[in-house]
């Protein structure tokens, strides 16, 4: 079972059947979801303590948006969910970021 975007797409939208609808759905979900990070890390503070947030959501956004993501692949998200909440805990000046990226990645 993929669980990327497309997988998202794909199980609402027949592909087979409706190849120009899935196409612009799927185009219209990777530029709603590239506009999110985009804007989060925009909006991260340049210091050397946010590097690991902006790792963290790289690598969240790399699995959503590749054309394959199946469970084995989850094993990835860990690192950048225990730095996330690690942040979260530590830094109260990076935590509403730190929220976003970790609601934005389960919203997906």
């Amino acid at each position: 079972m993929n669980h990327s975007l497309r997988g998202a797409v794909a199980l609402n939208v027949n592909e087979v059947h409706h190849r120009g609808l899935f196409e612009a759905a799927l185009a219209s979900a990777d530029g709603c979801f590239m506009v999110v990070v985009g804007t989060l890390l925009a909006v991260s503070p340049r210091r050397p303590q946010s590097i690991a947030i902006d790792g963290s959501l790289l690598l969240i956004a790399m699995l959503m948006l590749s054309p394959m993501t199946s469970r084995s692949h989850y094993v990835e998200l860990l690192l950048p969910y225990m730095t996330l909440l690690a942040l979260n805990w530590r830094d109260q000046h990076t935590g509403r970021q730190g929220r976003a990226v970790l609601l934005t990645s389960f919203a997906w």
